[in-house]
């Protein structure tokens, strides 16, 4: 599942980078022309604050799934060991937990997913943090109706 983690994350890593570059080039159109110069503070909080609403949206409104973790057939799921016997959303701050743990993790040489070889229930450094899980699970990520070949995907009425 770790592989699965890796390509997600690559997934969602070039959707982020597209979006960079489409608010980079809005930018400089709103400057008239003129560059952005290197290593300025205001440009680097909007570049982060784009990246956390990127990911802590789609896993708090967006069903705890990002487009790479949907195509990957993973998604982000409250831990029932956190909250026994209770099936909840991802909260805001679960979210932003979890992204910035993330964040470190990387920054660090991806250590914080060496946790998942170290932890028993094979959880990142970002889950035990945020109380999150990643779960492998087709169904709840392709629902039946929705899936190639059901009648309900499209309509194959005939005449």
């Amino acid at each position: 599942m770790m592989f699965k983690r890796f390509f997600a994350l690559c997934y969602d890593l070039l959707l982020l980078l597209c979006t960079w570059l489409i608010l980079s080039v809005v930018l400089i159109i709103a400057l008239q022309g003129n560059p952005i110069p290197p290593n300025t503070l205001w440009y680097q909080i909007v570049l982060a604050a784009v990246a956390q609403a990127f990911f802590v949206g789609f896993w708090c409104y967006g069903g705890g799934q990002t487009v790479g973790l949907r195509a990957w057939g993973l998604r982000l799921v409250v831990d029932s060991d956190a909250l026994p016997g209770k099936r909840c959303p991802i909260s805001l701050k679960q979210g932003l937990l979890y992204f910035w743990m993330g964040v470190l993790s990387l920054a660090f040489i991806g250590v914080g997913w060496l946790f998942l070889r170290c932890d028993a229930k094979g959880r990142s450094w970002a889950e035990r943090v945020s109380g999150l899980k990643l779960v492998f699970n087709l169904q709840t990520c392709y629902p039946p109706s929705r899936q190639f070949g059901s009648r309900q995907f499209g309509s194959s009425a005939g005449p």
